[in-house]
């Protein structure tokens, strides 16, 4: 529903760099094509819908003789205006911040004015110390093909503070713990905004897929300048419990798995959203024609030439990348978390040390390796194409350390005729069985290494805006060879139901204390359609 089905990339390129003359930006939009009239004065006709409560003036353009683009405001305009009713009811609840906030959010559901939300995230960023949380707009892209239009989505969250303490202490160190990362300083910010870290219980979350862990805001101009908050979803990351024998491990790794796991995935998450999604600089263009690093001065770490490609004033990382911006950034970002998963600063933050702490490393790589068998459920065999960016980005992994181990048996071939100590990395399969088998042993002096150079390369590549070379290598290392390709109908038999994540309700009670009554469901089919029923209860009357 982001493209009228006429549409061809080129035509959808075509409006996109109107887009980017214009300083539209696409976050809220929608392209799109009437069959009556596909065509105006001998050129193709173009639809720009903005979400928006208003139905401001339609705005007409001829762009350079190659098309007519209209502009027209009010799309899903029914909904915004519920959604703009409710922020003004909610405004007198707030204090002095809160209530700028909430004006400018109102501002752009009315308006659909992206720079509204843009100083809404900006007031979002700065407030800290609050008991309560919660974010609303057009802000993940993930489901657009091309990467430049979001869904919408809203949450309303408890902070933990307890356990904000903890991933606090992480956001202290960070920069001491960037500079572990394997990219020469000038490709780092040159000014690191220490971020907010938070635990949240999940009240409601308005979304079509729930996740574990949010880096918030989306605009990089917003996080250059006033920084990002990083959060852990603590009820949806404790809910992935693992019940009966975990597929696909070993009987070896089943009770350290579990014991673990925990521990490992806070970390994962903490390490992946603070120091992936928020680590990196962009090399850039000015509008003034100056350049926001030593142009020409800077050698690039895998050409030893002078670095001179760069990102124009008017382009961004998902305007340049596209497509594959999504999937790419995800990757990088869990090759940060288990990069870091194995640094000491790390481990000791999250009180793991010793025998302990090589558990924890051994669990998190373990983890990830099984993600990226996993990932191939979401692998078309058909199309060649994949269909969710962050299963690709875990196959990637699996690839990488894979290809590490591969390497591994050649030079011990090559230098001694073989070893009889296990490889780094395994896939045993059978018929009806596939079993990971991962050496510990060689997690620091084999898979490190091997996933050190693929950051680096994943960063440089983002920095200095090169999408020829990182789409060759990541379409490389994510394609499926025929024997992990026979691995993909034994991860489909063995597939699990996706964890039902049944959603609370709070409803005015003047009969108890608080004056507020907390209404949980069991997890449940029934107790998802009750959930949801009683949250839209005045609107399912209506209907």
């Amino acid at each position: 529903m982001y493209y009228h089905s006429t549409l061809r990339k080129e035509d959808i390129d075509t409006v996109q760099a109107w887009m980017a003359q214009h300083g539209v930006e696409g976050w809220n939009t929608k392209i799109w094509r009437r069959e009556e009239e596909m065509e105006r004065n001998g050129l193709p006709l173009y639809e720009l819908w903005i979400a928006s409560s208003e139905k401001l003036p339609t705005e007409v353009y001829t762009y350079r003789d190659k098309c007519v683009i209209e502009v027209i405001y009010g799309h899903f305009c029914e909904e915004m205006k519920e959604v703009v009713e409710h922020l003004e009811r909610a405004f007198h609840y707030g204090n002095g911040r809160q209530r700028d906030m909430i004006k400018e959010f109102i501002e752009y559901f009315k308006t659909g004015s992206i720079d509204a939300h843009k100083r809404a995230q900006k007031i979002w960023v700065s407030v800290k110390d609050l008991s309560l949380e919660t974010n609303i707009g057009f802000m993940e892209t993930y489901r657009d093909p091309i990467g430049i239009r979001a869904e919408f989505e809203g949450f309303v969250a408890a902070v933990d503070k307890d356990k904000t303490v903890k991933y606090s202490r992480l956001a202290e160190i960070s920069e001491q713990v960037l500079r572990t990362l394997p990219w020469p300083r000038e490709f780092e910010k040159d000014v690191f905004h220490m971020p907010q870290f938070q635990s949240l219980t999940m009240i409601s979350f308005a979304n079509s897929s729930i996740p574990i862990g949010i880096n918030l805001p989306n605009y990089e101009g917003v996080r250059r300048e006033v920084g990002f908050k990083n959060i852990v979803l603590e009820n949806i990351l404790t809910d992935h419990e693992n019940v009966g024998k975990v597929t696909f491990l070993i009987d070896g790794d089943q009770e350290i798995f579990k014991k673990r796991v925990q521990s490992a995935l806070h970390i994962q998450i903490a390490c992946h959203e603070l120091l992936g999604h928020g680590s990196g600089k962009l090399f850039k263009q000015r509008d003034d024609g100056t350049y926001n690093y030593k142009y020409g001065e800077i050698q690039h770490p895998l050409t030893n030439e002078s670095v001179m490609k760069c990102y124009t004033s008017d382009q961004t990382f998902d305007s340049v990348f596209g497509s594959l911006s999504a999937t790419f950034e995800e990757c990088r970002a869990d090759c940060v978390g288990l990069y870091l998963s194995a640094e000491p600063l790390v481990l000791n933050i999250f009180g793991h040390t010793e025998d302990e702490a090589d558990d924890v490393v051994y669990v998190n790589w373990l983890c990830m390796v099984r993600a990226g068998l996993v990932a191939l459920e979401f692998f078309n065999p058909q199309t060649r194409n994949w269909s969710q960016p962050h299963m690709q980005a875990r196959y990637a992994l699996l690839r990488v350390l894979l290809r590490a181990s591969e390497n591994e048996a050649k030079d011990e071939i090559d230098q001694a005729g073989g070893s009889s100590e296990p490889p780094f990395l395994q896939l045993v399969s059978q018929e009806t069985e596939v079993m990971i088998s991962l050496n510990r042993s060689k997690v620091r002096s084999v898979g490190l290494p091997a996933l050190r150079d693929f950051l680096k390369r994943l960063q440089v590549y983002k920095t200095t805006a090169d999408v020829d070379s990182a789409r060759a290598m990541y379409t490389e290392i994510s394609q499926v060879p025929d024997n992990l390709l026979a691995l993909r109908r034994i991860v489909l038999v063995k597939k699990r139901p996706r964890p039902l994540l049944v959603q609370v309700n709070t409803v005015l009670d003047e009969s108890c204390e608080e004056g507020v009554r907390l209404i949980d469901y069991p997890t449940s089919f029934e107790g998802v359609i009750a959930s949801f029923v009683k949250r839209f209860e005045e609107w399912t009357l209506t209907c």
